[in-house]
């Protein structure tokens, strides 16, 4: 018995109330589709996958799919993709209907799928998409290797969309390299500069995009919303250790495994770097060091600050600044004594530093580090470089 059709499922999601056009991204769509890529669109939540999808979908009158828990089961998910074509392909048919019921199994499915493609070919003589929305939500390895075999196997008229928290467990790097595969991540998603300033006039927009690192969601929701949001759709189910962890590294900008473990107690193995980096919970910013969401960072450190004891917060903090002082980064070890009202500690280090940035010009360091000291800003040396940078930006 073939399971029952939800038309909602292979509906694109009708506009809601104050979302926000992209033509930019859909504008990249379009050029994906034209030079006949397959897209991945691939970021956690809040980033408007769907939103941007559905609109564009609409617009080309693709064929949408949208996945819950249940098409896990390989035939429930056939059944879907097949009537995903034929709602998009007025008078198609296809042999891989009289196949389903043994999709089940892995090689059902792969016999079902085959059939598919096959009718597809002879059949679909127009550029279409076939958009497939929250992956996540039934993904397994079985899944994965079916769609797998879609992007090796569909016909040159077809090209899937894919939406998804995390990529499927295939072979993307192989397909960017040969060009068959365009992705669309959390950094392409993210409103830029001239977006932002169009959102908020007014408003500085680096400032916006320090704050919540061009975010979608942090856009549409006041911050007590945004803060319910995260909670509710990324914290709360996270395992206990993982959100301790996050929680930490919240009182840096970025990290990597030596700051985990030399300053803030928490090793940052292998496994766990890609169990986050895989569920999306922190992005690689390069050489090896990591960062949070801007938004998650900013909500995570308020509560740092609410839930753990001063002298642990103020530790963490004077640890966090001794290693970047070992490290040879010598302006943010001042800025997080200072943080953790060390304000002679970092001063007796500023003076091993003041005449060498007096002398490169690093004004603008040396004038945030003396704001930073407190009342030790106060002592003869330092009303000295503070008379000195008066004279300069004077001059």
């Amino acid at each position: 018995m073939s399971p029952p059709i939800l038309r909602q499922k292979l509906t694109p999601p009708r506009p809601w109330a104050g979302v926000i056009p992209r033509p930019r991204l859909e504008a990249w769509l379009d050029a994906a589709f034209e030079r006949g890529a397959h897209v991945g669109v691939f970021a956690a939540t809040g980033y408007g996958k769907t939103a941007l999808l559905a609109a564009w979908a609409q617009r080309h009158g693709a064929a949408w799919l949208t996945l819950d828990a249940e098409d896990a089961d390989l035939d429930v998910a056939l059944t879907y993709l097949i009537t995903a074509f034929e709602n998009a392909l007025p008078g198609f048919r296809t042999e891989a209907r009289d196949l389903l019921g043994r999709a089940r199994e892995r090689d059902g499915a792969f016999a079902t799928l085959s059939a598919l493609l096959a009718d597809l070919d002879e059949q679909c003589d127009r550029p279409l998409a076939l958009v497939i929305d929250d992956y996540h939500l039934a993904a397994s390895p079985s899944l994965d290797a079916l769609v797998a075999r879609m992007l090796r196997y569909l016909p040159p008229t077809i090209r899937l969309v894919l939406a998804s928290r995390k990529p499927p467990d295939v072979e993307l790097a192989m397909l960017q390299a040969r060009g068959s595969l365009e992705v669309l991540d959390e950094r392409g998603l993210a409103f830029d500069l001239a977006e932002l300033g169009e959102l908020r006039p007014g408003v500085e927009p680096q400032g916006l995009m320090s704050a919540t690192g061009g975010w979608p969601a942090a856009m549409g929701l006041t911050p007590e919303l945004l803060d319910a949001f995260l909670e509710e759709q990324l914290l709360a189910s996270l395992p206990a250790d993982v959100r301790a962890f996050m929680q930490r590294v919240a009182v840096v900008e970025t990290f990597d495994a030596a700051l985990c473990e030399e300053a803030l107690g928490e090793p940052f193995t292998r496994e766990r770097r890609d169990y986050l980096v895989r569920e999306r919970l922190i992005f690689n910013r390069g050489a090896e060091r990591f960062a949070l969401q801007p938004a998650v960072r900013n909500l995570l450190a308020r509560r740092f600050q609410a839930e753990v004891p001063r002298d642990e917060r103020q530790g963490l903090l004077r640890r966090v600044g001794d290693h970047f002082w070992r490290t040879g980064q010598a302006s943010t070890a001042l800025r997080y004594w200072g943080e953790a009202g060390e304000g002679d500690l970092a001063a007796e280090h500023l003076r091993q530093v003041a005449d060498t940035w007096l002398a490169a010009g690093r004004l603008d360091a040396l004038a945030n580090a003396i704001a930073q000291l407190g009342p030790a800003a106060e002592r003869a040396d330092f009303l000295f470089y503070a008379a000195e940078l008066h004279r300069r930006w004077g001059d």
